[in-house]
């Protein structure tokens, strides 16, 4: 056990934390705004708009989900944000780059509930693509 200090995974993960932040403004800093609609990526996981407006039931939570959406799943043109963006141009740390490549290897799923029935404590779910 230590007494003092902080093991050096925790501060190589509180690192790492702190360069996926950075990354992520990064990338959004980089993407084309025609390309990758952030409007377009809210309608595809439903979240409610008024004009161009967000409507957000939790707050922090939506806004982070949808960006992490956008940059990391949202395709146009058959590609995402992370796919197109040159991690060279963009002046990202070795870290940075290293976190780019884990999130274009990455794999995701994201499902629509069609229905939730209580009594059998049972969700059903449909691909949300």
């Amino acid at each position: 056990m230590r007494l003092f200090g902080q093991p050096e995974s925790v501060k190589r993960y509180k690192h790492l934390r702190a360069a996926g932040k950075e990354l992520i403004h990064k990338l959004h800093d980089t993407i084309s705004r025609d390309d990758f609609d952030i409007f377009k990526a809210a309608k595809k996981l439903t979240l409610p708009v008024q004009g161009r407006t967000f409507i957000f039931e939790q707050g922090e939570t939506d806004t982070t989900a949808l960006m992490d959406f956008l940059l990391l799943d949202f395709r146009a043109g058959g590609r995402r944000p992370v796919d197109c963006c040159d991690p060279e141009a963009a002046g990202f740390s070795e870290d940075e780059k290293a976190l780019l490549e884990a999130f274009r290897s990455a794999r995701s799923s994201l499902f629509e509930v069609v229905s939730v029935d209580s009594k059998f404590a049972c969700v059903r779910l449909r691909p949300n693509h």
